[in-house]
């Protein structure tokens, strides 16, 4: 009989109800590793951020882009949309072009 109680003691310790231990909270880091811990992640961050600045990650690229080029394709596009214009006004040119 005494195995059989060593085996419940054994399970009840394995497998308790309660809520996880905290690690931290029972075992806290030294002053001396969190504030490493802290610089390292800070350095990391900042070295990225630097890599991520020096190859212009977060620099707009207007400077590449032709607007006059967008312009025009946009503008003669916007002509071949338009309604054609009423030809009274070729025929009143072409009138003037040979009275003179």
């Amino acid at each position: 009989m005494s195995s059989v109680r060593g085996a419940q003691r054994s399970f009840m310790r394995r497998f308790h109800n309660g809520p996880p231990r905290n690690p931290d909270g029972e075992n806290p880091w030294p002053y001396v590793q969190q504030k490493l811990f802290f610089a390292s992640g800070f350095g990391v961050c900042s070295l990225m951020l630097a890599m991520a600045y020096a190859s212009d990650l977060f620099k707009p690229k207007f400077g590449e882009i032709d607007w006059d080029k967008i312009r025009a394709e946009r503008n003669a596009l916007v002509d071949e949309a338009a309604e054609p214009e009423d030809g009274d006004d070729e025929e009143e040119d072409e009138e003037d072009e040979d009275d003179e």
